[in-house]
């Protein structure tokens, strides 16, 4: 007996098997096309295969569905930033940070976003927050302060050739940070 397509949804995430995993999603949608859920479950799913732009349309539609949804709002600015439309990403996660203040993976992700956007000190301020929604992850044991200090401390540091404080420099003020601007909080 095969499975049915939540059980394929499952199995296939646990592998990280994202194609299985949109069609199962999508055999899901067709049974109960008005299921928020599924909706921005398939936009995770069609991120992780570098598709921002098909996502960003299942967002859509989980957000007609489900305007508070929060994946949905989170996933929202992240397709934003991949699709290179970073003012309307920084709103969107501004926004989300706005109701979710302690997200650490908002965080990170605007911090990517700020760094992208030229804004190291900004960037920093998010890292602090991240680092301190994820206590695994240790701070620079020297560089103590609070993030306008540490700022300061980053304009001291190399600049990359725009100007701007380099992702290896915030690196040296926050260690773990690297861990959570890659790959979002762990857990």
């Amino acid at each position: 007996m095969s499975e049915n397509p939540g059980q394929r949804f499952m199995s296939a995430t646990a592998r990280k098997d994202w194609p299985e995993a949109e069609a199962a999603l999508r055999d899901l949608l067709l049974a109960d096309p008005r299921n928020a859920a599924l909706h921005c479950n398939l936009a995770r799913v069609l991120n992780m295969q570098s598709r921002p732009a098909e996502a960003f349309r299942s967002v859509r539609n989980c957000l007609a569905l489900d305007p508070d949804h929060r994946a949905a709002r989170f996933e929202k600015a992240s397709c934003l930033m991949a699709l290179g439309r970073l003012d309307e990403a920084e709103a969107a996660f501004t926004a989300y940070l706005l109701s979710y203040p302690d997200d650490t993976d908002a965080h990170a992700g605007r911090a990517r976003l700020r760094l992208r956007l030229g804004e190291p000190q900004r960037a920093l301020e998010d890292c602090e927050r991240a680092l301190k929604g994820a206590p695994e992850l240790k701070l620079s044991q020297g560089a103590g302060g609070s993030a306008a200090h540490r700022a300061g401390e980053a304009i001291q540091l190399p600049l990359s050739r725009k100007g701007n404080v380099s992702r290896s420099a915030i690196v040296r003020l926050f260690p773990g940070v690297d861990t959570l601007l890659e790959n979002g909080a762990p857990g």
